[in-house]
């Protein structure tokens, strides 16, 4: 999962139980320009979890 989320702007590894990643602010800025991080995130997570808030 935290692949998928920081695949282009960064790296991430790990497994379901713990994982972790980086973002690197010049890569993110690059692909997505001034938009804030948080939006982003929760952006991801609602592609890759469509579910997760019903």
């Amino acid at each position: 999962m935290i692949c998928s989320i920081c695949e282009g702007i960064g790296s991430g590894e790990g497994h379901s139980k713990k994982s972790g990643g980086w973002v690197s602010g010049e890569q993110f800025r690059e692909k997505y320009g001034e938009m804030d991080f948080f939006s982003f995130l929760e952006q991801r997570l609602d592609e890759l979890l469509p579910d997760a808030r019903r």
